[in-house]
């Protein structure tokens, strides 16, 4: 989201980010959604219903993540909103890799 955040804050336009964004993730799987989420945008769909179709398990986009997109759309705020969420995202990663690292260091502790 860092990503789409900085291009689509550029000007860059909604289908060229997402495909962009696809391919500046280094994976595959990320990759094949991010081109099938632009390929539907550029038919006509809405963003947030794209996400919701490729991804319906929720497994990359959660719904909080979803209705702030819904809600940008609406807005026109799309690039503040991508901010957002990446900092969102951000606060999610760093205090999980602390969670594992409170885990992990008695064990690295008992090894050493």
């Amino acid at each position: 989201m860092s990503t789409f955040h900085l291009l689509v804050g550029s000007g860059v336009s909604i289908v060229q980010t997402l495909k962009l964004t696809g391919a500046s993730s280094g994976n595959v799987i990320i990759h094949d959604m991010y081109t099938r989420i632009a390929e539907s945008v550029a038919r006509g769909e809405k963003m947030s219903a794209s996400f919701v179709n490729i991804d319906p398990e929720r497994k990359l986009f959660s719904l909080d993540i979803l209705q702030m997109i819904e809600s940008a759309e609406k807005t026109s705020t799309i690039a503040q909103v991508s901010g957002k969420i990446s900092e969102q995202y951000r606060r999610e990663v760093d205090a999980a890799l602390a969670n594992l690292v409170k885990y992990i260091e008695p064990i690295a502790l008992l090894l050493a």
